[in-house]
């Protein structure tokens, strides 16, 4: 099996968990003003997008194992 698969999923829950955690808590310091509400959140719900490309990225780097054919 393919060991950087189950990491790298693992990683991305952890790491996107953490991620609504402070975007949530950074949202409770914004003003109370609808349009600068929306265009954070708009920026915060793409803005974790890099990170979890780059995460699939390192992830398949993993070689396939060698398959055996079918004699």
């Amino acid at each position: 099996m393919r060991w950087r698969t189950p990491l790298a999923a693992v990683a991305i829950l952890v790491l996107l968990a953490l991620y609504v955690a402070l975007a949530s808590l950074l949202a409770d310091f914004l003003p109370d003003i609808f349009w600068l509400e929306a265009i954070y959140y708009c920026v915060a719900g793409i803005a974790w997008l890099p990170m979890v490309l780059r995460i699939m990225g390192w992830a398949r780097q993993d070689p396939e194992p060698p398959q055996e054919g079918i004699r």
